[in-house]
Order: structure tokens, then C-alpha cells, then sequence
């Protein structure tokens, strides 16, 4: 920037594991007029986040994502109506056995709000799966659990299991039931779409960063 490196906002240089990110950020920057606006740079702030965060206390992230599996949405299951019922099983039913098929986590599932608690095996396998990314990719799945409420759909993303807009489905698939049956109003789709585009650019962030290489 000006024939300077770049900094992130903790005063770091801004250095990224590839090309493909790099120049991912660098058409960022091109498209900013003379004010800069971070809002429309996503894929700089979670390079930020990740020279400024991540990398500085990487254990402490992976707790935190390992707690979105410890009370994954697809754990909590409706006891009425059938409908919703049968939506959550067909939709999340095969995640569930995608995650015990591919990690060997073998989740607790249960009908009811109240939280249940995961055997320590399988948090220690939730610990195993996050561990294994590096730190850029540990940045998108983090944003990815965030947004989805939901390691499992998060992992599923990441592995390319799932794509970002039916990542975003299932885990909008109780809320989608009751707009359907009661209606949206103007801040609902608001905040369904931000989480949509959070989705893509965690999916996008996490390619460009090199998960699974």
C-alpha cells in the first residue's frame, strides 16, 4: 500500500500463505477509492483476524470452536410439529452420520432445548478435526461455526461436504419452518442474508487459505 507493506490494525505485516489469498486481498485494496471501507474488504478483515488473533492464541480459538460442536445445533431436535420433525431429520440426520463416518464424533442427539452434554470422546474428537486446520483455514471455520450455529455444518462446509447457501439452509431450517408459517418481517431478512453472505465468505476464505492442503 503506497509501496509499503500492509498492516493489520495490531501494527502487524500482513502476510498470507499463498498466492491465491494474496491476490484475493490485493483486488480488495484495488477496488477501494480513497477512503478506505473495511465493511466491504471481508476477506481482509479474516486475514486480519488471523495474523492478529489466531495465530497468537490458536489454542484458545480452537477451544472456542470445539464449543460450538459441544452444543451443535443438530443436536436439538423439535418434539412437534411432525412437519418440523421430519425436516430436521431429513436434513441434519445425514450430517450426523457424515461427521460419525468421517471423524468419528458421535454426537448425542436429543428432543428437547435443554443442553446435552457430549461424551468427552467426542469433544476429544471435535478437538482432533479443529486442531488439524491451519491457522488461516481456523479462521473461516470459526467465522463458518459462528454464522451456522454449528460445527458440524461449519466441518461439513469446509470438507466440501456442503455448499455455502445449503450450509446456510440447514442451519436456518427451524427459523425458515416458522417464517413459512408465520411470515418475515424487514429485520429478519435482513439478518438471514448477512449471515448467508458471512457463510460464503468463511467457505471462500477457508479455500483461499488452503484448507485441506
Amino acid at each position: 500500500l503506497d509501496d509499503q507493506p500492509v498492516r493489520t490494525p495490531g501494527k502487524r505485516t500482513l502476510v498470507v500463505p499463498n498466492r491465491a489469498l494474496a491476490e484475493a486481498l490485493s483486488a480488495e485494496w484495488n477496488a477501494q477509492s480513497d477512503a478506505v471501507e473495511p465493511r466491504v474488504m471481508p476477506l481482509t478483515r479474516h486475514a486480519n483476524s488471523a495474523v492478529d488473533g489466531v495465530i497468537l492464541r490458536r489454542a484458545e480459538v480452537i477451544e472456542e470452536v470445539v464449543r460450538y460442536g459441544a452444543t451443535d445445533l443438530v443436536c436439538y431436535r423439535a418434539t412437534d410439529p411432525p412437519e418440523l420433525i421430519e425436516r430436521q431429520i431429513t436434513g441434519w440426520h445425514p450430517l450426523v452420520e457424515w461427521i460419525a463416518s468421517e471423524f468419528e464424533i458421535r454426537l448425542k442427539i436429543v428432543s428437547s432445548v435443554l443442553p446435552v452434554a457430549q461424551s468427552q470422546a467426542t469433544i476429544d474428537a471435535f478437538h482432533i478435526a479443529v486442531s488439524a486446520f491451519d491457522d488461516f483455514p481456523l479462521t473461516g471455520l470459526h467465522a463458518a461455526a459462528a454464522a451456522c450455529g454449528s460445527l458440524v455444518i461449519a466441518l461439513g462446509l469446509a470438507h466440501g461436504h456442503l455448499n455455502a447457501e445449503v450450509a446456510w439452509s440447514l442451519s436456518q431450517l427451524d427459523e425458515s419452518y416458522h417464517i413459512e408459517r408465520w411470515g418475515e418481517d424487514a429485520e429478519a431478512i435482513d439478518r438471514r442474508s448477512r449471515l448467508l453472505t458471512d457463510i460464503e465468505i468463511a467457505s471462500r476464505f477457508m479455500v483461499l487459505g488452503g484448507v485441506g492442503e
